[in-house]
């Protein structure tokens, strides 16, 4: 988990987006799930795609009210992720 983490918040973005679409293949993990939500609301569309599309993959309850906002993003590139 903390190479996950390390990445997820590593400056280079293709670094991150590339640690945020990992999340979705730790289904159940609440670490996480966790690093997924606090990466939701990021100011690079791109990341919140990420987040969207790794969350999409996830079951749970939570990242699903994550995934709603992301739907309803301002970017389009987000919401249709």
């Amino acid at each position: 988990m903390g190479i996950l983490r390390a990445n997820v918040t590593e400056t280079e973005t293709s670094k991150r987006t590339t640690a945020l679409r990992v999340l979705g293949l730790l289904q159940g993990e609440p670490e996480a799930l966790e690093m997924g939500h606090e990466a939701s609301d990021d100011e690079k569309p791109e990341l919140r795609t990420a987040v969207a599309n790794g969350l999409g993959q996830c079951a749970r309850r939570r990242p699903f009210l994550d995934l709603q906002t992301l739907l309803s993003d301002k970017d389009p590139l987000v919401g249709r992720a």
